[in-house]
């Protein structure tokens, strides 16, 4: 009797506990959602804007500076070469110098870069800021991505994920419309013309930003005083025996960032952005060809995205309610391009819209997916450079497929040989994804992360 009854004041303690957890849990994600979420969320939107405001620069800025599309492309496409090359060397020095100075920097130095943008006259000019904006802005994404798994349980980095990756279409929906009215009324101000206007105005939140996030921003837990100290406790040690569950001894391995599974990853983070990308940056000179004015342009181009940012949202949404990742991750880039292809079929110019609306479904709902599959990957000594990795994928697709756009259309005359080219790319990033989510692999991967 007696050990029946210690039995249970033992499962009543155990389940105070739990309840106890449950409420720290609920309060410490609050909290980060608060505090650090919003500034994420900016810097993301920002950054994604100072990237393709270029497309819509290009509506003016093309025959201003004597750009065929060629030369467009490489220069849309150069700012992935600085980023490739400086994306692990920045990850590791958000995880040698801590988040707070190194994002400072890097949204600083991106910031004043884009301003500077205005002030290029020649090709070679345009091609050196495009690249300098890359190799500054490289950190900033995978470094996020890192600082993430600083800060949110494992349970709830998918969520979180989809919180601040929203920023990515919806810097188009915000941003089309703004560069369209830049574009037709600031020409000629103050003897700059519009498309200087535009970098100007798109690149001055990025410097103010940087104030932000220095003033705002905590490296660690451990660091943050607006944390009550019982949640701070709660916090760190839950990352804590996250972090050792998954060290397994603790010491960096190649294969741990150099496996199928991880490349299998790396194929889908590329071949999912090779398609945004190709359309990003295209798809005003694509509207306009439609005989929109460059305002028209801006606001309809903002139509894809915006639907965009919703599939994004429910996809996660609904992957998390049913707890089935495979179709989810695959089905986006699919869709993707079965919209692409479905654009080549149809004549008239609102029925080709409709379709590129179906294709952007597809075009982003698999990022929250793909990076909370990353999670599990990696151990923490080798986090910063797997998700330096990830990232590095999508930034090739970025160098390559914008420029082979340009070069398809210079050849052919128009952008249907590019869209078919993107479209295969989004078949193949289907096939690796399938590959990758398989029942087999999702056990590999960490089903626990991948059902949260």
């Amino acid at each position: 009797m007696l050990l029946a009854i210690g039995r249970r004041f033992g499962d009543a303690d155990r389940m105070q506990k739990i309840g106890d957890d449950a409420v720290l849990e609920r309060r410490v994600l609050q909290r980060i959602t608060r505090r650090i979420i919003p500034v994420l969320f900016l810097g993301v939107l920002i950054g994604y804007l100072d990237r393709v405001n270029v497309a819509f620069a290009a509506l003016t800025m093309n025959q201003s500076l004597g750009l065929s599309p060629s030369a467009y492309g490489w220069g849309a496409s150069v700012f992935f070469l600085g980023y490739l090359l400086a994306e692990i060397p920045g990850t590791l020095c958000v995880a040698r110098f801590g988040s707070r100075l190194c994002m400072t920097i890097f949204m600083g130095a991106w910031g004043c870069l884009s301003v500077l943008m205005s002030q290029v006259t020649t090709l070679e000019g345009f091609l050196t800021v495009r690249f300098l904006i890359g190799v500054a802005e490289a950190g900033f994404f995978p470094g996020t991505i890192l600082y993430m798994s600083y800060w949110v349980p494992a349970a709830a980095r998918a969520k979180f994920g989809a919180y601040f990756m929203l920023a990515i279409p919806l810097s188009i929906v915000i941003g089309g419309p703004i560069s369209g009215l830049i574009l037709q009324h600031l020409d000629t101000l103050a003897g700059l013309q519009s498309w200087q206007w535009l970098f100007i105005v798109e690149g001055l939140p990025a410097v103010l930003l940087a104030i932000v996030v220095f003033l705002f921003i905590s490296d660690r837990p451990q660091n943050a005083p607006w944390l009550p100290a019982p949640e701070r406790d709660w916090l760190i040690d839950t990352l804590r025996a996250e972090s050792e569950s998954r060290s397994r001894g603790g010491t960096f391995q190649w294969r741990d960032v150099i496996n199928a599974r991880v490349l299998l990853l790396c194929a889908v983070q590329s071949g999912g952005p090779a398609v945004a990308y190709g359309v990003t940056m295209w798809l005003p000179q694509v509207v306009k060809g439609f005989g929109m004015s460059v305002v028209q342009t801006g606001f309809i181009c903002a139509v894809p995205f915006a639907t965009s940012a919703a599939a994004m949202w429910w996809w996660s949404w609904h992957s998390d309610k049913t707890g089935e990742r495979q179709w989810h991750l695959t089905s986006a880039p699919l869709l993707a391009a079965t919209g692409l292809l479905a654009s080549l079929a149809v004549p008239s110019p609102l029925a080709k819209l409709a379709c590129l609306i179906v294709a952007s479904l597809g075009i982003f709902s698999f990022l929250p997916l793909a990076w909370a599959a990353s999670h599990q990957l990696f151990t923490p000594r080798s986090a910063p450079i797997g998700y330096g990795m990830i990232s590095m994928s999508g930034a090739v697709a970025g160098f390559v497929s914008p420029y082979a756009m340009g070069v398809l259309k210079e050849r052919s005359g128009g952008f249907e040989t590019g869209v078919v080219f993107l479209a295969i790319i989004g078949l193949l990033a289907a096939f690796c994804a399938y590959r990758l989510m398989r029942p087999a692999a999702r056990t590999d991967v960490g089903s626990a992360e991948l059902r949260a």
